[in-house]
């Protein structure tokens, strides 16, 4: 068997996707025990013939767009590796990523999932920066369902994308719905942690490149910032459901469902708008799974914006203003 099968999910990235694989390829990781699968979702650009110098080194595989999360799965189910990584196809691996984080799963039988912190690699600035994950958590072996309990009321999570490492018979107890769409990343993270453990490595290992194509790179494009949201909404209810048709336990159920509600408000106030049956709605979720004497319930009303969810748009948009203009002064 295999110890090592990468999944490179792509589509429209073909002047990235050449820097992905040759990046797997520099781990200098045994290839009897390594094997790169790039699943097309259906690229409208020269992704295929960009690929052809690469015919004997990786496992191409094309299929009609039918989104990142089915382009996932489809690796998951091809996979012969032990070990999965993800890797997106703008990202790339550093070269002892392989190496270091197989080294850890075979120590330890009993881990799920190996991540570490990603560096961020802005193109247009030509800027680098170590992602920042909390010390505690780094260099020690977690139960998954508590490094949940921990991210969850914190609105926080690290440990996916191209930094996600995870035993593929684990992977595969769960097939990833379609819907979750932008939310594959995440899915795939809770999945791995539910009833596992995990470790993360102290150093960075893969680069996030955040470039002018990936939502990471939208900053100003109101209408690309507005599909965007509405998708990642979309998305959202499809990982709630799968959550609560699956076997998580609690609070992450109850914090997902007011996640999603939060977001929807939020949606709904940039577009001017505010539904106080909504509203009413998401204080409703809050106020009956976190009553006041639950000792995450101050953290959870905090980081989850709910006071601002409740405020008019105009008072809002009033507010951040304010704030930017002290930002500014500030910062002169």
């Amino acid at each position: 068997m295999l110890l090592v099968t990468v999944v490179i999910p792509t589509y429209n990235y073909e002047q990235y996707i050449g820097d992905a694989i040759n990046s797997v390829l520099q781990c200098g990781y045994p290839s009897h025990d390594l094997e790169i699968i790039v699943i097309d979702d259906g690229s409208t650009d020269d992704t295929k013939s960009s690929l052809e110098s690469y015919q004997d080194l990786i496992q191409y595989v094309y299929q009609d767009n039918l989104g990142k999360a089915a382009a996932t799965q489809k690796g998951i189910e091809l996979a012969k590796g032990k070990y999965i990584f993800n890797l997106d196809a703008d990202d790339l691996f550093l070269p002892q990523k392989i190496q270091k984080v197989v080294e850890i799963f075979e120590q330890d039988s009993s881990l799920t999932h190996v991540s570490h912190p990603a560096l961020y690699w802005n193109v247009s600035t030509d800027s680098k920066e170590i992602e920042a994950i909390p010390d505690f958590i780094k260099r020690r072996k977690i139960k998954g369902e508590e490094l949940i309990n921990y991210f969850y009321p914190r609105r926080m999570l690290f440990g996916g994308g191209s930094t996600f490492a995870a035993k593929t018979e684990f992977l595969r107890k769960s097939t990833i719905p379609s819907g979750v769409d932008m939310f594959t990343d995440e899915y795939l993270v809770l999945v791995a942690l539910n009833k596992g453990y995990t470790y993360f490595l102290n150093e960075p290992l893969s680069i996030w490149r955040i470039h002018g194509k990936n939502f990471s790179g939208v900053r100003v494009q109101t209408d690309l910032l507005r599909q965007k949201n509405e998708r990642s909404l979309k998305s959202m209810y499809a990982v709630l459901k799968a959550i609560q048709n699956n076997d998580f336990p609690p609070p992450l159920p109850e914090i997902y469902e007011l996640k999603v509600q939060s977001s929807k408000i939020a949606l709904q106030q940039d577009s001017g708008e505010l539904d106080l049956q909504e509203v009413g709605l998401l204080w409703k979720i809050f106020l009956k799974n976190f009553p006041a004497y639950r000792k995450e319930a101050l953290t959870i009303f905090k980081n989850y914006t709910l006071l601002n969810r409740t405020l008019p748009p105009q008072i809002l948009l009033f507010l951040k203003q304010v704030k930017r203009n002290l930002t500014r002064a500030v910062s002169n």
